[in-house]
């Protein structure tokens, strides 16, 4: 696992992300939700999936791993954390 901004550095680097974030948050917004959505997301429910396995003694896995309950955390419109730190 690693998280959408490491990710977001390895695949832009440090000064180039930097940059989108400021000059081209468009960008920015897509490429973190691209990461969060289809890259990480499907991992985490991957793990969460075996987690649940193991928390209810199923081995290898449930019959349906739409039974499994799993909330996905809402994540801050990227537009909004940058107009909160521009009043900080």
């Amino acid at each position: 696992f690693t998280a959408p901004f490491s990710l977001a550095n390895n695949i832009r680097g440090y000064e180039n992300l930097m940059g989108d974030m400021f000059n081209r948050p468009e960008f920015a917004h897509q490429l973190f939700t691209f990461i969060c959505d289809e890259v990480l997301v499907p991992h985490i429910e991957v793990h969460a999936a075996v987690a649940a396995c193991h928390t209810y003694g199923r081995f290898p896995m449930p019959k349906n791993l739409d039974d499994i309950p799993f909330e996905i955390p809402e994540r801050e419109s990227f537009s909004e954390f940058v107009k909160q730190k521009q009043n900080i």
